[in-house]
């Protein structure tokens, strides 16, 4: 299985020695975190969207809210924290067109997995054909019933009835 790379992350948006040190110990990070779970997973996943410049963020959004206006739907606001941002690298996308990441995401083993390592994912009827992975909990969680900046760490147990923190 091929592992995942920093130059994959980075993908010709930024070099390493743009980054801060905690950025690119973050980008690092992330990337061993994303390589043991696809290793447990057992299989290689490409990035569909790793560290993003500001410039190349305000671009993905252009082009989603142009589509977004073809349809008729409402217009996103760019969210300016994203931790796909250079300033953090906390942040990934891994391709997930047949679901069968999420659908192994959603087990009790991969869970013991990602736990540990601190990975936390976005709620996956948001993210039709991919899969948004961070290393910090959410700043707010509209699909786990959790009130801001009340999250569990991820090796502690939610309230019953509640979505695990880790995916909102």
């Amino acid at each position: 299985m091929r592992p995942l790379t920093l130059g994959d992350y980075l993908n010709d948006r930024t070099t390493p020695d743009k980054l801060t040190k905690e950025a690119l110990d973050n980008a690092l990070s992330l990337i061993i975190a994303l390589n043991t779970l696809l290793e447990a997973f057992g299989q290689y996943r490409r990035f569909t969207s790793g560290v993003r410049t500001v410039e190349s963020h305000k671009a993905t959004y252009a082009s989603i809210n142009a589509k977004r206006k073809k349809e008729g739907k409402s217009l996103l606001t760019i969210p300016m924290g994203s931790k796909h941002l250079e300033q953090y690298c906390q942040a990934a996308d891994l391709e997930d067109a047949d679901g069968k990441l999420k659908e192994w995401l959603a087990t009790d083993e991969a869970k013991a997995v990602y736990e540990k390592l601190g990975l936390y994912f976005e709620d996956f009827s948001a993210t039709p054909t991919w899969t948004h992975c961070q290393q910090c909990p959410p700043k707010n969680a509209p699909h786990s019933g959790y009130e801001k900046n009340q999250y569990p760490r991820p090796h502690q147990t939610p309230p019953e009835g509640h979505l695990h923190p880790t995916f909102w």
